[in-house]
């Protein structure tokens, strides 16, 4: 379980376990998961869902579906934030690289500034609890166009609702600091509303790019029973 004395790397590693456990929790709920997004009337439509991993990790577990399309495909896009109280409450969330799937994606960390921030700017009230104010901040802002920013350690992200600014920790971990809307950017700024947005705007029009290793394999015969057997016998050793 995630604790106030994990570094960013332990949490990082910690989180990278989890989410061996979550492709078995997902995998043994495909069937549902196709049902509730099959009956859907209109796209994209989203599926919800708050709980506790067997490591006493808290998490809010976001599938994604852009189109009638995707869902042939079972391209359901997974996003997941990992909540832990560490001085107020933390948020750590995987960037999905759809087109490299051999990268190590990348890890955000959202201070708890960043959602005082947020509770303040959109008057949202004290006694609505952090994991729903978690639940709507990501609802509306879940995907982010980020580039380097002053220099290679500061980065700027673009997201629906306003822009986040994060140190950058080490190669794979984001320290996210603070959050403003868009009425409160500089004039010097005003390109991160022009270029960024945009930027942002056209990655979630593209929806998910399919990798054609990724697409032999979805099209091919193994079944969701191969995979899990498959998973689980990599992590017989490893306590889950």
């Amino acid at each position: 379980m995630i604790t106030e004395r994990h570094s960013f790397e332990d949490i990082h590693n910690e989180l990278i376990k989890e989410m061996d456990w979550m492709c078995i929790f997902l995998n043994k709920n495909k069937s549902r998961i196709y049902r509730f997004f099959l009956k859907k009337s209109s796209y994209p439509a989203w599926y919800v869902q708050e709980g506790e991993t067997p490591r006493k990790n808290k998490y809010i577990l976001f599938l994604e579906c852009r189109s009638k399309k995707e869902l042939a495909h079972y391209l359901i896009a997974t996003h997941i934030a990992w909540y832990y109280n560490n001085g107020g409450i933390n948020v750590a969330i995987f960037a999905n690289d759809y087109d490299d799937r051999d990268t190590p994606n990348d890890l955000y960390i959202f201070s708890p500034h960043v959602f005082s921030r947020y509770r303040t700017r959109f008057g949202i009230a004290d006694d609505v609890p952090p994991h729903e104010l978690i639940e709507l901040f990501f609802q509306n802002n879940l995907h982010v166009d980020w580039r380097e920013g002053l220099d290679e350690k500061h980065w700027e992200g673009v997201m629906k609702e306003g822009i986040l600014f994060a140190l950058r920790e080490t190669k794979n971990i984001f320290h996210i600091k603070t959050f403003i809307t868009w009425d409160m950017l500089f004039e010097s700024q005003a390109y991160m509303k022009n270029e960024m947005y945009d930027s942002l705007k056209e990655m979630l029009d593209t929806g998910i790019k399919v990798p054609e290793e990724l697409r032999e394999k979805i099209e091919g015969k193994q079944t969701i029973e191969d995979y899990v057997r498959n998973l689980k016998e990599r992590m017989k050793n490893k306590k889950i």
